[in-house]
């Protein structure tokens, strides 16, 4: 595994530290298992995606407006889960990729997924898996869930307020609102399903999946940071290397032999 400097930071030599916390808001609950809405605070920001891909915003946002589109109080918790020298503007340039605008899925690719990606990318540890178990259930027994799926999205959706939060602004990452047929194909899956960040302006119609997210794997995205870790051993030891010149390694043997 990285060492914990590596995995701090990013795959990226030593900058200014930032702690990391995973901020989470309970929903709603079906058959017992709670729904939670999660995102990532560092560096006094708030990192979560929706159907406009990742968006930056002022710590605790998104959980903010979820509390404000519910009746009654939604209970938030917050846990640190380690520290990071990577940047904000790092972490969407990493992800961006695999968290584009449009690619929203309520069940494939939500802001839990992306919790998980930005909790990896950052520390290299995981989400704990029971902010996503009930998604997990839910894909693991459709089509039989699909039915309960909808009638949590309309309850859910029933105790919003209509109109939805004011469009998002500029803050959010470069390439949001490029994307706008993929935003068209993914409307019926996402349906303003994306409750945490206060999205949802109508009842949902019925659940379908998205497919621009149905090909998501987590696994690639640690793949590509792991990956960031094999760059940085490469680049330690071409300076390892270079600082023994002209030959000589370590205790005075030749580099290299």
């Amino acid at each position: 595994p990285p060492s914990a400097s590596r995995a701090s930071s990013g795959g990226r030599g030593p900058e200014a530290i930032l702690e990391v916390q995973v901020a989470a808001t309970e929903l709603m609950c079906v058959a017992g298992v709670p729904a939670y809405h999660t995102s990532i605070i560092l560096g006094g920001r708030e990192y979560y995606f929706d159907s406009n891909g990742i968006v930056c915003m002022p710590a605790f946002f998104s959980h903010l407006m979820a509390r404000s589109k519910r009746a009654g109080s939604l209970r938030m918790e917050c846990h640190r889960m380690g520290e990071s020298s990577s940047s904000g503007s790092a972490l969407i340039q990493h992800l961006v990729p695999f968290f584009e605008s449009g690619t929203y899925d309520v069940l494939y690719k939500n802001c839990n997924t992306f919790t998980d990606a930005a909790l990896y990318f950052l520390t290299r540890s995981r989400l704990d898996e029971r902010f996503y178990k009930l998604e997990r259930w839910f894909l693991s027994t459709r089509p039989l869930s699909i039915g309960l799926l909808n009638a949590a999205l309309w309850a859910v959706a029933s105790t919003a307020e209509l109109g939805g939060p004011p469009s998002t602004p500029s803050s959010t990452h470069p390439q949001r609102g490029r994307s706008d047929g993929r935003r068209e194909a993914s409307s019926t899956a996402a349906n303003g399903a994306s409750a945490g960040s206060g999205e949802i302006r109508r009842i949902p119609k019925g659940y379908s999946a998205n497919p621009l997210a149905q090909a998501f794997s987590m696994q690639d995205v640690i793949a590509s940071c792991d990956q960031l870790d094999i760059c940085y051993d490469d680049a330690a030891q071409a300076a390892d290397e270079r600082s023994s010149a002209p030959g000589e390694g370590p205790g005075g043997t030749i580099a290299g032999s």
